[in-house]
């Protein structure tokens, strides 16, 4: 069990239903242990439960497919639709099930994880946690069209000290890039305009700026492609800071 890409999921779902929820309305998450229908084996179940705007009936199945984020919404929205797919992805190889349900358009949705129980790992005692080392303050554009994810690593990336200009879109990002100058570029690579490789490719005609490349996905073969297009690193969402940080210092 990958823990880095069960907390994915988690992330990609949760994310799904505060997108199709409705401003001060609740979310419920809740746990459980079940027995398998197919092989009577131990799971543990994970429900994630909005009062959004629901499912039709015909897109239950389609929502996991990419590029079908639209389908549990009579409104487009922002993002690539690669969220839900992903998350199958990575619960079908730890040879789990993920699926939902829904009474209907304006009715909410569930959607249930069930994972392989495990047992606990034994106990290691936790060492005295290092004194956190700073990096130097750089100028960085950060581009994510998410807006709590982009509200969020901004503020972070603020307390460390380091002055963030924000973009939600390829086009945003090229317009702020030409009217200043960064230190450094972080982008996501799923932009509704393009992609963050095409941020990176504008920019660096003006300027040798090295970039950290965020995605759903961390292949060899999508490394090599964020490598080539001259990202100096590869981070998977869920971003942790502390990893960030340490990549922002290793690279002062």
């Amino acid at each position: 069990m990958d823990p880095a890409r069960i907390q994915q999921v988690l992330w990609n779902v949760l994310r799904n239903a505060i997108k199709f929820s409705r401003p001060k309305s609740r979310i419920r998450i809740t746990t459980s242990d079940v027995v398998g229908a197919e092989d009577g084996q131990p799971r543990f179940r994970i429900e994630i439960t909005d009062s959004g705007i629901g499912v039709a009936p015909d897109m239950l199945e389609k929502i996991f497919l990419p590029f079908e984020q639209a389908g549990r919404s009579r409104r487009r929205t922002d993002g690539m639709g690669l969220g839900l797919a992903i998350a199958r992805t990575i619960v079908t190889s730890h040879d789990g099930t993920i699926g939902a349900r829904s009474n209907g358009v304006d009715q909410g949705a569930t959607f249930t994880i069930d994972l392989p129980a495990t047992e606990a790992p034994a106990p290691t005692p936790v060492a005295p946690a290092a004194p956190r080392r700073m990096s130097r303050a750089r100028r960085i554009l950060l581009v994510e069209d998410d807006p709590a994810t982009l509200r969020v690593l901004s503020e972070l990336l603020r307390r460390d000290g380091h002055d963030v200009t924000t973009a939600g879109c390829v086009a945003d990002a090229v317009v702020a890039g030409r009217r200043q100058h960064f230190d450094l570029l972080i982008t996501d690579l799923g932009l509704p305009d393009g992609t963050g490789h095409e941020v990176m490719a504008e920019l660096r005609k003006d300027m040798d700026l090295p970039g950290i490349a965020l995605t759903g996905y961390g292949m060899d073969s999508d490394v090599a492609e964020t490598t080539a297009a001259g990202f100096c690193a590869h981070l998977t969402k869920p971003v942790e800071m502390q990893t960030l940080r340490r990549l922002l210092f290793a690279l002062s």
